[in-house]
């Protein structure tokens, strides 16, 4: 990404070493994408549980995006951004089944780790987790990750913990993401003219 100079999306701190950018993110729609996150979970879905989970593939599979097509909600997405050295290269993923004698976790959850992001939601499992949708608390910890490891958050900075209700069938446009880099040293590359893609 070319930002031009005096581009108020990058901010460049020379005394503490930190460049922020902002980026622009592509047009989305919420439910989408936590749908992608599903479809992610089916694929590596061992056969004895993808049995039970008809209903999401024809729910992932269906084009138009709304509360209608799969009365359930919300759809969260427990979202971890941790600063530091990225821990692993490539895609890491979970895919958790409750205890057969435990009553107070969802049915089925799914984790995925890239760069320094972990993604955490519960499969929409209206049969299994009939007492959770009626009211019922359950318990969802956050998965655990690098920041934990002793010393790591103090040397690199917090990590930020929240979560996102992607239920939304609306796109979302003009969204922006920070992002915040911290260097040693720098060179000043002089040109006038963006970078050939």
């Amino acid at each position: 990404m070319w930002f031009p100079s005096g581009d108020s999306r990058r901010q460049l701190d020379e005394e503490a070493n930190f460049l922020r950018l902002t980026l622009d993110r592509q047009p989305y729609v919420p439910m989408g994408v936590f749908k992608s996150l599903v479809k992610m979970a089916l694929a590596v879905m061992p056969p004895q549980e993808a049995v039970h989970c008809d209903h999401l593939k024809h729910w992932i599979l269906d084009p138009v995006h709304s509360f209608e097509s799969y009365p359930y909600g919300p759809l969260n997405v427990y979202f971890q951004q941790f600063s530091g050295p990225t821990p692993t290269i490539g895609l890491t993923y979970w895919l958790m089944r409750r205890h057969p004698n435990s009553d107070i976790a969802p049915y089925l959850s799914f984790a995925l780790q890239f760069s320094n992001l972990m993604l955490q939601i519960i499969l929409p499992m209206h049969e299994q987790d009939k007492s959770f949708m009626n009211g019922k608390n359950f318990e969802l910890g956050w998965f655990p990750t690098v920041a934990g490891i002793a010393n790591h958050e103090e040397t690199f900075g917090p990590t930020v913990r929240k979560v996102i209700d992607m239920s939304g069938t609306a796109p979302v446009k003009g969204d922006q993401e920070p992002m915040r880099f911290r260097f040693e040293s720098r060179e000043e590359i002089l040109q006038s003219d963006p970078p050939d893609r």
